[in-house]
């Protein structure tokens, strides 16, 4: 699948599956869909070619990603490169967003 294709529709069904990442030192690492939210539903603007929306994801709690461009793989999806940025860390390990408008 190609990162344009990605709408909220056809992503939201994948809440509970993981991306797999490659981290340098460590191997491959899961970042778990916890959940799939549409982003600015007030704003209709006619260049946007499908509703914003957010994916966000856990990853474990002993390995932090740097926010920035990472080459992830979805058993669905495919090979995809997908901006992520840090947004909290929790008990249960580091979570992660990534908005595509």
């Amino acid at each position: 699948m190609k990162l344009e294709e990605l709408t909220f529709e056809n992503v939201h069904p994948l809440i509970g599956s993981s991306f797999h990442a490659t981290v340098a030192d460590r191997g491959a690492i899961d970042l778990k869909i916890t959940d799939v939210c549409k982003v600015m539903e007030r704003v209709q603007s006619p260049r946007l070619k499908r509703q914003p929306f957010s994916i966000f994801l856990l990853g474990p709690a002993d390995i932090l990603l740097n926010q920035g461009t990472h080459p992830l793989r979805h058993d669905e999806m495919g090979e995809l490169t997908i901006f992520l940025v840090p947004i909290s860390k929790r008990d249960d390990g580091f979570e992660y967003e990534a908005v595509f408008t």
